[in-house]
């Protein structure tokens, strides 16, 4: 494995010693298609205790959603993953990301040769991110502000991956008019605060498809309505 050239040789050492490790845990909670190959090449280019507190720096490369400094989560990677997977994107497509977080989805998308644009609410969540995304040299278009009404600017979108739960979705149904017609999917986890099923929309030429992943609920923070004070 080649070695980041971003990173200092005891980033290279933790980087090259667990992300076996990682892909091994995340590939057991993914379906057995060719398009999760793509997905896992990009995993494995992603040195994820860069995007984690480093209070759990320990814990980066296990399979587990870890806390921010903000008190928010960073979602497990297998959980990522899936999401990615089930939005069908591929190397070249836009792809937008409601909820950048630390920024590790992103990196990923980004490692999968997709076009990024990525929305974060919180002034400080997206600071850290843009520094890591240039540390990296990653060229991610990261947004401050709410992403609640999508980016049309830079839309169609090939996916729409809503990194934040919602009650409905009709909660969310600007973004579902930002996916390209006849191929473009939302991802977005929907149901109670700490119970969500994750749902897909697509969008078909003259309708949206609807339907849900056949697997255990999911429980991601609420998207947020109002920037922060």
């Amino acid at each position: 494995m080649a070695v980041i050239p971003a990173l200092s040789e005891d980033d290279s050492s933790l980087f090259r010693r667990n992300i076996s490790l990682l892909e091994d845990q995340v590939v057991q909670h993914l379906p057995a298609s060719p398009r999760v190959s793509g997905v896992l090449a990009a995993l494995r280019k992603v040195p994820r205790h860069l995007f984690v507190d480093p209070a759990y720096r320990y814990m980066a490369y296990t399979d587990n959603a870890l806390p921010t400094k903000t008190g928010q989560t960073t979602s497990a990677p297998s959980v990522i993953a899936y999401m990615i997977y089930l939005s069908g994107v591929k190397p070249g497509d836009t792809v937008l990301e409601i909820g950048t977080g630390t920024g590790y989805e992103a990196a990923i998308l980004h490692e999968m040769g997709l076009q990024v644009n990525t929305i974060e609410i919180d002034p400080g969540l997206a600071a850290a991110a843009r520094e890591i995304f240039f540390r990296l040299g990653h060229s991610i278009h990261l947004y401050e502000g709410n992403g609640i009404q999508g980016l049309e600017e830079r839309a169609p979108y090939r996916g729409i991956i809503v990194a934040a739960s919602v009650p409905r979705l009709s909660a969310i149904s600007q973004l579902q008019n930002q996916l390209i017609p006849g191929k473009g999917r939302l991802i977005v986890p929907v149901g109670t605060r700490h119970h969500q099923i994750v749902t897909i929309v697509e969008r078909r030429q003259s309708r949206f498809a609807v339907w849900t992943a056949d697997d255990a609920p999911v429980s991601f923070v609420p998207l947020v309505r109002s920037l922060p004070p």
